[in-house]
């Protein structure tokens, strides 16, 4: 192996660091990593130049009209609609990279997301299914609160569902409760408003005297009660 020249090596290292060469390269590595804001820079300066003398020689341009930065061209529906005027109060556009907040009541229930997905995909399912829990609600509370006597007034009353029987054919119904074992406290007008409240029968007055008349909800409760409670549905105490 021959031996390493070192006079020669540093005279190499004297070139390759001149001023003049290192300058060269930091110049080309720099103009390559930031292209953009070294020809931003000279388009502002070019912008900016008026007047000089570059070789003796004078040179001479027309200054910028405005000394404000260049704003990108408008595009065809820009210059279309300009000076149209934007109209006030416009409903503010759903984010819907924003996640629905949920009420206090469903924030704890894993099923609640679902639950939302499926009524928002079955608008018209959801509302036949609620009308049925309503429904089945309302049914049920009635028959959790109604006398015996009562439910046997809405059967007489749904041989003739078109026609308003007055308080005065009613009444033997009341007096049947009270028979049974009734309150008296709880008096006649009572004891037909609870099943008006209840929406089972609708009150009205013909020639100043009261008169009920069942609903459409008051026929489908009896069909409700005598189809799931076959065997006791008018078997109620009082």
């Amino acid at each position: 192996m021959s031996a390493i020249d070192w006079a020669m090596v540093l005279e190499y290292l004297k070139v390759v660091f001149t001023w003049p060469l290192v300058v060269l390269v930091l110049g080309l590595v720099l103009t390559a990593r930031f292209k953009e804001p070294i020809d931003f820079g000279i388009r502002e300066i070019a912008r900016r130049f008026t007047s000089g003398k570059f070789a003796g020689a004078e040179v001479n341009a027309a200054p910028p009209s405005q000394d404000q930065p260049n704003k990108p061209e408008k595009s065809e529906l820009e210059k279309a609609t300009e000076g149209d005027q934007v109209p006030e109060n416009l409903p503010a556009a759903a984010d819907e990279g924003v996640p629905e907040q949920l009420p206090p009541e469903l924030q704890n229930d894993p099923s609640a997301a679902a639950a939302i997905a499926y009524v928002k995909a079955n608008p018209a399912e959801t509302v036949v299914e609620y009308k049925k829990a309503v429904y089945q609600w309302k049914a049920e509370r009635l028959f959790a609160h109604a006398y015996g006597t009562q439910i046997a007034l809405l059967e007489f009353l749904s041989g003739a569902p078109e026609i308003p029987a007055p308080q005065s054919v009613l009444r033997q119904f009341y007096d049947e409760h009270i028979r049974r074992g009734g309150r008296p406290e709880y008096d006649f007008s009572e004891y037909l408003q609870f099943l008006a409240n209840l929406e089972a029968i609708d009150l009205s007055y013909v020639d100043n005297t009261k008169h009920a008349t069942i609903t459409t909800f008051g026929v489908e409760f009896l069909k409700y009660i005598k189809a799931n409670y076959p065997g006791h549905w008018n078997q109620r105490q009082f």
